[in-house]
């Protein structure tokens, strides 16, 4: 993981990063979002199933074990080897528990260390940076953002060197601190709906081969599993350090835009 962020260094700095979150506002976006990324100078950063909407359109696309789903790629993903598959699939193991059945290119690991220990609550700008050097053996070990965007997205973008990066949907949070997304009124809402005991009832996922049976039956028929909720709390830590990291960029003549 570590060689492949250092071949990625510097690699774009000519270039436009999108990127697209999965929050409601996404839809109003769709259009503008695909016109842009046709162009040359413009990389597409997809978060999970943001990339269902760009497929044909996406560079790099970044998931991790919480909200998984079933991804179709345009080519399939080699299990041992880089090649030419677009796009490259970044998967962060935010839970080790958690049970996944997805295909990707590199992994990193996400710790959780108490919310003091929040990447967002540490409003420390060295721990947010992709600090190369102080990496081993290969390995990246995040702590928790909380959320893949400040783990590893806006960091990865950041590395690439890019000087004007724009977020689409990153609805940090509904009216109730709870993350909605754009796909959210479907038939496989109604589904999960139905289900949902079975979806975060911690007891019934005590048994973990009852776990992963019900888990492989989701993936399979593409629902989203290792559903995730915000803790209490969460949405206002996010948002106070985006605000930080806007003013620290722009001084820096980075623009970093927020739809």
């Amino acid at each position: 993981m570590i060689n492949f962020l250092k071949a990625c260094q510097g690699l774009y700095g000519d270039k436009e990063i999108i990127i697209t979150a999965c929050g409601p506002s996404l839809n109003k976006y769709k259009e503008e979002i695909i016109e842009k990324s046709q162009s040359h100078k413009v990389i597409l950063i997809c978060i999970k199933q943001s990339y269902n909407l760009f497929k044909q359109l996406c560079d790099f696309h970044i998931i991790n074990t919480s909200n998984s789903q079933k991804y179709e790629y345009l080519r399939k993903i080699h299990p041992f080897k880089f090649n030419k598959t677009k796009p490259t699939v970044i998967l962060g193991t935010s839970d080790k528990n958690n049970t996944i059945f997805m295909d990707y290119h590199y992994i990193y690991e996400t710790q959780h260390g108490g919310v003091n220990q929040l990447i967002s609550s540490q409003k420390n700008l060295k721990n947010f940076h992709l600090n190369l050097e102080d990496y081993k053996d290969n390995l990246l070990i995040r702590d928790w953002g909380p959320g893949i965007m400040y783990e590893f997205v806006l960091p990865f973008a950041l590395l690439l060197g890019s000087k004007k990066i724009i977020t689409y949907g990153w609805d940090i949070a509904d009216k109730n601190n709870q993350n909605t997304h754009f796909d959210e009124i479907n038939l496989k809402k109604f589904f999960e709906k139905r289900f949902e005991k079975f979806i975060f009832d911690e007891e019934y996922y005590s048994d973990r081969r009852r776990h992963n049976a019900w888990n492989y039956f989701l993936h399979k028929y593409k629902f989203t599993y290792n559903k995730a909720k915000m803790f209490d709390g969460e949405a206002s830590i996010v948002k106070s350090f985006r605000e930080l990291i806007i003013d620290f960029y722009s001084k820096k003549d980075i623009e970093l835009i927020f739809k």
